[in-house]
Order: C-alpha cells, then structure tokens, then sequence
C-alpha cells in the first residue's frame, strides 16, 4: 500500500494531501497490520485498487454486503483507535499531511 491518502480520508473523513516519508509509510502500514488480514484485503482491494465491493466478493468468495459489513468494521478499527489520530496530529504538524479544503 503506497498511497495512503485514499485511506486516511475513509477513516479519518477528511481529505488529505500526503507527502509521504519513508517513516509515514512504515507507520502506516504498521497501522494497517493490526486489522486481521481479510480487513487489510478487503480495504486493499476496494480503496486502493479501487474494485466494487461485489467484485472484492466474487474474489475472496464473499456476498457484497458481507464485504461491505468487513470493510466498514475495518474502518471503524482504524478510525477509533488512539494511534490513528495520534499519528494524524503528528504527520500534519510536521506537513507530511495537508487537509484538503472542499471546493
């Protein structure tokens, strides 16, 4: 997972810029290592590639809705656990991460 501002903007629902360092992937991806693996693939698979939730299903072998009920559990996850916003703060104070304004 290289580009991590698609993400941050589910969990953290805001949209970001991100400049990313060598340290902000690793934190990231080390973030991500915490959900279980079929989190971290359902979200792989529909937030950076991009895929419908029906197309994650007919890959991993689910319904829609049972890759819909994963992946929001998975945000949820990331979204209210304490080093998420810790990490937020720390990357926008150092302007790694710029919130983007709504046009």
């Amino acid at each position: 997972m290289s580009d991590f501002s698609k993400l941050l903007g589910f969990v953290s629902l805001r949209r970001f810029q991100v400049e990313p360092t060598k340290q902000f992937n690793y934190d990231m991806i080390r973030l991500v290592s915490t959900l279980t693996s079929l989190e971290t693939m359902v979200l792989t698979l529909w937030c950076l590639s991009g895929l419908t939730l029906r197309e994650i299903g007919k890959i991993i072998g689910l319904t829609a809705e049972r890759v819909r009920q994963i992946k929001e559990k998975a945000l949820r996850r990331l979204r209210y656990k304490g080093e998420t916003q810790v990490l937020l703060r720390r990357y926008i104070s150092l302007g790694v991460i710029r919130e983007m304004e709504d046009i």
